[in-house]
């Protein structure tokens, strides 16, 4: 038998995959941003446009929210015996909002004929 299967029921940590995942998710977020922050801030740099640098700045700012919240989530889970609630829907939908933006400016900056 396996070391593990002879604990109590009780003393064993709990196991959310789903929450797990969703925390992941954020980590994963935050990376894209801030790769997305980096391009859109070294095209501003380069072509002298002050929007892209700007967007930039915004980038790297949501890259710390999902990042914060990746973390806060991580903390929240290990700390409990079922999966506790995710974020508030409103800031969901600003993260949603901000990913958006993201994928516009990326085109953008593709496009551009400079």
């Amino acid at each position: 038998m396996a070391a593990g299967l002879n604990v109590p029921r009780a003393s064993r940590p709990p196991v959310v995959p789903e929450a797990a995942r969703t925390s992941l998710a954020w980590t994963r977020t935050a990376l894209a941003l801030v790769l997305h922050a980096a391009v859109a801030t070294r095209a501003g740099l380069l072509e002298a446009r002050g929007e892209l640098l700007v967007l930039g700045a915004i980038l790297a700012v949501a890259a710390g929210v999902a990042g914060g919240l990746g973390a806060w989530r991580r903390r929240r889970l290990s700390a409990a015996r079922r999966a506790p609630p995710g974020p508030p829907p409103w800031l969901m939908a600003g993260m949603l909002a901000v990913c958006w933006l993201a994928c516009a400016s990326a085109l953008r900056v593709v496009m551009h004929e400079g």
